[in-house]
């Protein structure tokens, strides 16, 4: 299960795939690709994550990012294919997370892995309270 973990505090650390795109942006909002990238938040791109916390060096391939939910991160189980940077939602029928498609029961962001997975792959999401009903 390459790419899960948990992450215990308010910040976490992300991949990026141009460094440079974040250069003096400093405290903006941060969402996170299709392919597990870290990117700005503008329109068309999925919901935020958090904020651009800084980095060791400006080359890095990953940032720091204050979470929007100001904890960590969940590991949780998918009820189907679901990619990288989409809401979630609560399932009651099954315990499990779909995508949140009316916005009422949302959990968070689908943080990693990479990828759209499969039904029950264990998936690391990222609360973000503002997106529950």
């Amino acid at each position: 299960m390459s790419g899960i973990s948990t992450n215990n505090g308010p910040q976490i650390t992300l991949p990026v795939a141009d460094p440079t795109a974040f250069n003096g942006k400093q405290d903006l909002l941060v969402s996170v690709d299709a392919n597990g990238n870290a990117v700005l938040y503008a329109a068309g791109t999925n919901p935020p994550v958090g904020t651009f916390a800084g980095r060791n060096f400006p080359q890095d391939k990953s940032i720091l990012v204050r979470s929007l939910s100001g904890g960590g991160t969940l590991r949780c189980i998918q009820n189907a294919a679901l990619a990288t940077g989409t809401a979630v939602a609560a399932d009651p029928a099954t315990g499990r997370v779909i995508a949140d498609a009316s916005g009422k029961l949302g959990l968070g962001i689908k943080i990693a892995p990479v990828g759209a997975g499969a039904a029950g792959d264990v998936i690391e999401i990222l609360p973000v309270p503002f997106l529950a009903a």
